[in-house]
């Protein structure tokens, strides 16, 4: 596990373990839950989506003219999950007192495509930069998308996002209208039951904590045009997850410019950024 500080931020990351964050606090307090004690991605404060984020149905999907299946990586689940780089350690490539860079490769085994997929981290005055990148090294054009997931603490917690239409996870990739409480301003955690990906034109949410006079505050660049929301009820937990596509987008036999998929050309990258900051309530 290494450890990244600056003024008030710390930022524990566990390459080892899928690529994930440990824990990230601000002023001493938990800005992601603390997954220090965690032994798997899943316990963790926050790991990657790449080269793919959400579920591809039952792993299956054509491509280029090329039926496709990929192995089911987390089963009982019936489908592919979160890309693989989260289940693949990540090796260091840089490192500063208040940065690390993280890399990992894709050799064209399970994801039929090889790629090289990039974390940085970098602390600054106002909390946390992600930048995360994906760069097909195959010599034919890939599908790509970028996602991160991370956890924050349940208790206590209002979330004030604002998204677009709803989307079904799986099966298909099938858009509907939006709850209405979700554009109703700041909603209690316990209320919301959702495990959706969403629309994000704002492509920023805050978290208000009963407990701080502090709010968090998640910002992300233009290719984040969607958002999952994971509720579960009773976890101490929740997820808010940007995401470049919308899930299962492969296979929805909708447009690009409405599930936000990529392509990428040999030689091509996908880049966006991530920053988690704090700001008056």
């Amino acid at each position: 596990m290494e450890k990244l500080s600056h003024d008030t931020s710390e930022l524990w990351v566990c390459p080892e373990i899928g690529g994930s964050v440990a824990a990230f606090n601000i002023n001493g307090r938990p800005i992601l839950r603390d997954g220090r004690g965690g032994s798997s991605p899943l316990d963790m404060a926050s790991f990657p989506m790449i080269p793919f984020p959400g579920r591809i149905e039952n792993g299956i999907f054509e491509y280029a003219g090329h039926k496709i299946q990929l192995p089911l990586n987390f089963p009982p689940e019936a489908h592919t999950i979160h890309g693989e780089c989260w289940q693949k350690p990540w090796a260091i490539t840089a490192q500063s007192n208040q940065q690390i860079t993280l890399t990992c490769s894709g050799r064209g085994k399970n994801w039929p495509w090889e790629y090289l997929a990039q974390q940085k981290f970098v602390l600054n005055e106002r909390g946390l930069q992600l930048t995360l990148s994906l760069t097909n090294t195959s010599d034919t054009q890939m599908p790509a998308g970028l996602g991160w997931h991370p956890y924050f603490e349940a208790s206590g917690a209002q979330l004030d996002v604002s998204p677009g239409a709803i989307w079904d996870t799986v099966p298909g990739c099938k858009r509907g209208a939006l709850p209405e409480a979700l554009n109703a301003g700041p909603q209690p955690i316990s209320t919301l039951r959702y495990d959706h990906a969403f629309d994000w034109p704002t492509r920023s949410f805050r978290i208000i904590r009963d407990d701080s006079d502090m709010a968090i505050r998640l910002s992300a660049s233009d290719i984040f045009g969607h958002v999952v929301l994971y509720t579960p009820a009773g976890e101490p937990y929740f997820c808010a997850e940007p995401l470049s596509h919308a899930p299962n987008a492969i296979n929805s036999g909708l447009a690009d410019t409405e599930t936000g998929l990529r392509h990428l050309a040999p030689g091509e990258t996908l880049t966006g950024d991530i920053t988690i900051s704090v700001e008056p309530r």
